[in-house]
């Protein structure tokens, strides 16, 4: 083809065709130029379809993180509920000042446990290395990024290993020690049905318990951990809540593809 063209463009330079051979000229060169510029339209749209099955395949991740954390959310609700209803018993029960009763060591050695959530964020990280303009819809990537970015990484920074600088929970834990202690004469087991796991161990007992009766600071922090438990539930019922928004966005954007 291109000897084709050379030919020509020889045959007109020595017919002294110079009008006809500089609109070949110029005719060859539009021809290249529109060779460039369907090139570079099909590699634009050769990404712009890559970038699309990338941004579906986020979104898709996305979309199992939200799972996993909606339900690892709800159970650890739960878990505070316990927590709460546990803490507010043990509580009472200390500003009534009964007497002590068989499992009280046991529901006290229960008010110093504490949560921490850690969410599964490999969508999100997938979209970050991607980089956050993959997502074509601006609402979406936004509530995206207010999702995980910040309500998600807020609920982290509520958990225990964050929260050591003023957590209740976790400053219980001296206080308690002191009035509980391992009594040696009796054996309990503990066995998980479902894991098979099975634990033989002491009892724990209650030591020096008028003195703990009388322990304003333990009544105190108690009362603290209270606020915080419900604080954190609080704002995982509120996280769920984001979850099954960012859940419905996505799924409505997923449809149009």
């Amino acid at each position: 083809m291109l000897r084709f063209f050379r030919q020509i463009r020889k045959n007109l330079l020595m017919s002294d065709k110079t009008r006809k051979y500089l609109l070949y000229a110029l005719g060859e060169i539009l021809l290249v130029v529109i060779g460039i510029l369907i090139a570079l339209q099909i590699n634009n749209w050769n990404e712009y379809r890559k970038n699309r099955i990338k941004e579906v395949g986020i979104l898709e991740e996305l979309l199992e993180d939200i799972k996993v954390n909606k339900q690892d959310l709800a159970n650890d609700r739960n878990a505070e509920q316990t927590f709460v209803n546990n803490t507010k018993r043990v509580l009472e029960h200390f500003i009534q000042k009964r007497p002590t009763y068989d499992s009280l060591s046991h529901h006290i050695r229960l008010t110093s446990n504490s949560l921490q959530f850690s969410p599964r964020m490999v969508g999100y990280e997938e979209l970050n290395a991607a980089g956050v303009d993959i997502i074509e819809n601006e609402d979406l990537r936004q509530l995206i990024i207010r999702t995980f970015g910040h309500y998600t990484d807020l609920m982290v920074k509520q958990g225990r290993e964050f929260e050591k600088f003023d957590n209740p929970t976790i400053d219980l834990t001296p206080h308690i020690v002191k009035y509980v202690a391992v009594d040696t004469s009796e054996i309990v087991r503990f066995k998980d049905e479902e894991t098979g796991v099975e634990l033989t161990t002491y009892k724990l007992g209650m030591r020096q318990y008028d003195e703990l009766l009388n322990d304003k600071e333990v009544q105190v922090l108690l009362h603290k951990s209270l606020y915080n438990r419900i604080n954190r539930m609080v704002q995982s019922h509120r996280l769920i809540a984001r979850l099954v928004d960012l859940e419905q966005a996505i799924n409505e954007e997923l449809k149009t593809r």
